[in-house]
């Protein structure tokens, strides 16, 4: 005779929260009580944070091949080696992947010190603020040439990525990476150089920062360049330790990498 085993509900709310989406799914049928449970906002806000705080993201990737002319988007997983989770590529025409970033970064004057700036939406209010980029030393304007900045968060802070070409160097067109912190949230004030990574070799831009040590990048591909210099792979390098980069079996047009990070989350998105 099968006995039955009353569960308390604390110790099956503990439970629910270490599972799978897929399988929270699944389980709303079980009975009215787990139903209510698995859509109420309490329990959808601890299994986010128990899902945030598990080094289990998956990472989207999206690039164009030019030999087939198409866009491409591949799942990896979060391991080393960016181990591909889908083993066909989708052809995806016309596709704009946009993060859930609030913040937008102006356009700035090149040849100068930044001016521009960060507009940040508020979702509770809808209201707009604005505050001002780092700003660059206005000693080194004409020796620095800046390429890009991107908008990043490193340890739950906003950060800058500044890459700029430096002259004049022992070798010209050295690379570097120098990352700017914002220490207090909005106050352009609190910007501060925390890093410089460099000097680097044809990387065409940096792309995003993973696991908050590690700078996602375009790097030109000399053996594809002998015969077309718009083919780049991806690459990683570490903020504390750029001497060796992490090459990735990623190749794709220039300035069309995309690297997202995805946690598995019973929020919905509508």
């Amino acid at each position: 005779m099968a006995t039955i085993v009353n569960i308390p509900d604390d110790a099956i709310i503990e439970i629910l929260l270490r599972l799978p989406v897929k399988s929270l799914i699944r389980f709303k049928s079980v009975s009215k009580f787990w139903f209510s449970l698995l859509i109420s906002p309490q329990f959808i806000d601890m299994h986010l944070k128990f899902s945030l705080a598990r080094d289990d993201e998956l990472v989207l990737i999206k690039r164009f091949l030019q030999e087939e002319s198409k866009n491409v988007l591949s799942l990896h997983s979060n391991n080393e080696s960016l181990k591909i989770l889908v083993p066909n590529y989708l052809d995806l025409q016309d596709l704009n992947i946009d993060n859930d970033s609030l913040e937008i970064k102006a356009p700035n004057e090149p040849w100068s010190q930044l001016v521009g700036c960060i507009l940040s939406l508020d979702i509770n209010t809808e209201a707009f603020h604005k505050f001002g980029l780092p700003k660059a030393d206005k000693t080194s304007i004409f020796e620095n040439l800046i390429n890009r900045e991107i908008l990043v968060v490193i340890h739950d802070a906003l950060a800058l990525l500044l890459y700029t070409h430096r002259y004049p160097t022992p070798h010209p067109y050295e690379q570097f990476i120098d990352v700017w912190i914002m220490k207090e949230y909005g106050n352009e004030e609190s910007w501060s150089k925390q890093y410089s990574i460099g000097p680097l070799s044809r990387i065409q831009r940096p792309i995003s920062i993973w696991k908050n040590n590690r700078i996602l990048l375009e790097k030109v591909v000399p053996e594809y360049n002998l015969v077309d210099d718009n083919v780049v792979q991806l690459v990683a390098c570490d903020l504390f330790n750029c001497e060796k980069l992490l090459k990735y079996n990623i190749i794709g047009l220039a300035y069309t990498l995309e690297v997202l990070f995805y946690k598995e989350s019973l929020v919905s998105i509508a």
